[in-house]
């Protein structure tokens, strides 16, 4: 292995967990106020800042286990654990950022119901969950979760979508009774 793989995976927790930090501390959503998530409430920017928060914690975690495997020298998983797939999978990681970006960009467009539907879908199938009625019952019991939780319960204004897609949230909002 090269000699400076264990260096190049510590910069990147390590940037990681600044970049995280600092768009939990910082991160204001353009036009919607922040404020009740400050005085301890429930408001727009809480869920982001929780994800953050999320990441950072994760990325704290990789950056103490590379430090130890440098300094204590804790050596890396033998190549049987590579050849059998038993450590992380780089290519699965930037297939799921991806599919996360696309899913933001994808939420103003169709709405919040259909995006999470198809996010919860495709994050399955890269899991690994193959049996459709169970991508089917959990992409729709989450989303349907997610909706009462964000929509129902907290008042959050979701997007709706655009055209046809603003037309068909409603009427799923309505066949919800959360409208």
């Amino acid at each position: 292995m090269d000699k400076r793989e264990p260096w190049k995976k510590i910069v990147i927790a390590a940037f990681l967990l600044v970049a995280s930090a600092v768009l939990a501390g910082y991160f204001i959503t353009p036009g919607l106020d922040g404020a009740p998530a400050g005085r301890g409430g429930v408001g727009p920017t809480t869920w982001p800042r929780v994800m953050l928060i999320g990441i950072g914690c994760c990325a704290a975690v990789m950056l103490l286990r590379e430090l130890a495997r440098v300094f204590l020298r804790h050596p890396y998983p033998p190549e049987a654990a590579v050849e059998t797939g038993e450590i992380y999978d780089n290519r699965k990681a930037v297939i799921g950022i991806a599919i996360l970006v696309v899913y933001g960009v994808a939420i103003p467009v169709v709405g919040f119901a259909l995006a999470t539907v198809a996010f919860f879908a495709v994050w399955l199938w890269l899991g690994g969950v193959r049996r459709a009625h169970t991508v089917g019952l959990v992409s729709l019991l989450g989303t349907i979760a997610l909706l009462y939780l964000f929509a129902g319960l907290s008042k959050m204004p979701l997007d709706r979508g655009m055209g046809a897609f603003d037309a068909l949230t409603v009427s799923l909002y309505r066949a919800l009774g959360i409208y």
